[in-house]
């Protein structure tokens, strides 16, 4: 988790299955599930190593979020 804090510190968006593992807190088949059922935004440059754009795992995330019921109301 450290390496990961430093490489988002230093500007780097780019992380891999791993430490996208590490920082939802799943298990890395999971992540590879998501993969294969494109359900994540992903990169794979050269084919082989799987690439995530921390800006997009951002609004993947959010795009996830549920309303609360005080904000259900309001739309009826």
């Amino acid at each position: 988790m450290i390496r990961l804090q430093k490489k988002l510190s230093t500007g780097y968006d780019y992380i891999n299955a791993k430490e996208l593992s590490e920082l939802l807190g799943v298990s890395i088949k999971t992540i590879y599930g998501k993969v294969y059922n494109r359900q994540i935004p992903y990169y794979k440059p050269g084919g082989k190593t799987l690439m995530f754009k921390m800006s997009e795992i951002q609004e993947w995330i959010k795009s996830g979020r549920h309303s609360t019921i005080e904000e259900l109301k309001e739309i009826i």
